[in-house]
C-alpha cells in the first residue's frame, strides 16, 4: 500500500517503481501549483490533498507543503522585485506582523488532533474554493512604488492572515491579493507582488516550527519543491498575459473534486 512508504517525515526511500511514480505525480502537481500559486494564489489546495492522498499525515503534509511553497514562492518574489513594483521597506509592519501570526498559526496546528484534520482540511478547501469562484473588483489605477500604506492596516492584516497560513495556507496568497486591492487600492499586479513578499514571510515562520516538530517529509518536499520552482517562475512571468481566465476553471474544478474525495474518505 501506499501508506506504507510514508510512515515517518524522514520517509526513506527504496528506489521503485512505485516510489518513482509519487515522485513524479508530485513534480507535476508541484508545477502546476507553483504557476497557479504565483498568479492568483492557492496552490496549496492543489498539493495538501495530494500529499494527504498518498498517506502523509495531515500535520506532515502540512509541514511538507510549507517547506515546498516557501522555497518556490520565493522565486516569485524575485521575479517581483526585480519590477520594482513596490519598495519592501515600506511595508515592514505588515511583514512583522505577519511573521508572528503566522508562527502562533504553525504553533496552534501541533495541538490538533490528526483525526480533526482530516475532517476539517476537505471543508476548508471547499470554503476556500467558493471563495475563490465569486467574483471580486481587481481594477485599480495602482498606487505609486512609493506608497506608505496604514501601518495599522497592514498590522492587522498581518497578524489574521499570517495566523491562516501558518495553521492552514492554501488561498493565502489570494486573501492577500482580495486584501491589498480592498484597503489600499492597488492593481492587481502590485498586490500580487507584495502578496508574494507577505507569502513568503509567512511560510518561512512557519516553516520554522514545522521543523521544530520534525513534521516535514523532506524527500517528498523535494519532489513538490522540483516542479514548484520552475512553476512559480514561469507564472509570476505571465501573470499580466495570462491572469485568472485561464486558469480559474480548471483550478476549481480539481480543487473541488479533491475536497469531495477527502470528504467521502474521511467523513
Amino acid at each position: 500500500m501506499v501508506t506504507s512508504i510514508v510512515k515517518s517525515s524522514r520517509f526513506a526511500l527504496k528506489p521503485n517503481k512505485m516510489h518513482l511514480c509519487i515522485f513524479l505525480i508530485l513534480a507535476i502537481v508541484g508545477l502546476l501549483a507553483g504557476f497557479v500559486d504565483a498568479i492568483v494564489g492557492g496552490g496549496g489546495l492543489l498539493t495538501i490533498p495530494t500529499l494527504i492522498s498518498v498517506g502523509l499525515p495531515p500535520h506532515i503534509a502540512l509541514g511538507t507543503n510549507k517547506l515546498a511553497g516557501t522555497v518556490g514562492v520565493l522565486n516569485a518574489v524575485y521575479v517581483y522585485l526585480c519590477k520594482r513594483l513596490y519598495k519592501p521597506q515600506l511595508w515592514l509592519i505588515a511583514v512583522f506582523a505577519s511573521a508572528i501570526g503566522s508562527a502562533i498559526g504553525a504553533l496552534a496546528i501541533h495541538y490538533i488532533s490528526a483525526n480533526w484534520l482530516n475532517k476539517m482540511i476537505p471543508l476548508i478547501l471547499i470554503v476556500i474554493a467558493l471563495y475563490m469562484a465569486m467574483p471580486k473588483s481587481l481594477h485599480h489605477k495602482g498606487q505609486k512604488t512609493d506608497y506608505r500604506p496604514a501601518t495599522r492596516t497592514g498590522g492587522l492584516l498581518g497578524i489574521i492572515l499570517g495566523f491562516y497560513d501558518g495553521f492552514f495556507g492554501p488561498g493565502t496568497g489570494s486573501f492577500w491579493t482580495s486584501a491589498l486591492i480592498f484597503f489600499f487600492k492597488l492593481d492587481l499586479l502590485q498586490a500580487t507582488a507584495i502578496a508574494k513578499l507577505m507569502n513568503f514571510i509567512s511560510n518561512a515562520a512557519a516553516l520554522l516550527v514545522f521543523i521544530y516538530y520534525d513534521s516535514i517529509n523532506y524527500t517528498l518536499a523535494f519532489a513538490l519543491m522540483l516542479g514548484y520552482i520552475l512553476g512559480a517562475y514561469f507564472g509570476a512571468h505571465s501573470a499580466i498575459k495570462y491572469g485568472r481566465k485561464l486558469i480559474k476553471p480548471l483550478f476549481l474544478t480539481v480543487v473541488t473534486a479533491i475536497a469531495i474525495k477527502l470528504i467521502w474518505q474521511y467523513w
